[in-house]
């Protein structure tokens, strides 16, 4: 394996981890569950913090970097989920969750 295929490799290992972050907050925060019940219409990313207990300022990031990773869209500045990821079965997803680190360790919550 040559210079530039192992950082393609690494690269792409790299944006795997911090997609996969960025859904286990989405699950652990109810994040994705606030921006589907916002329904098509959207919701402003002030009030996904709001309605999820957290702080508006780490939530920006986290929508920033999941529109990003292409499972948030964005319209007139409101977020919203795709059909193909609101139809996705998240509680597939939800043995991702473990013990709330997040609340001791990266404090996102309000």
């Amino acid at each position: 394996m040559g210079r530039e295929d192992r950082f393609e490799e690494l690269a792409a290992s790299v944006a795997g981890f911090y997609q996969s972050w960025v859904i286990y907050l989405g699950l652990e925060l109810g994040l994705f569950d606030t921006i589907r019940d916002a329904g098509s219409g959207g919701i402003a990313p002030n009030d996904v913090a709001a309605t999820a207990g957290c702080r508006p300022e780490p939530v920006g990031a986290w929508l920033r970097a999941a529109h990003s990773a292409d499972l948030v869209a964005f319209e007139d500045g409101r977020a919203h989920l795709e059909e193909d990821v609101v139809s996705a079965d998240v509680g597939r997803l939800k043995h991702l969750e473990t013990e709330p680190l997040l609340e001791r360790f990266l404090g996102l919550r309000a």
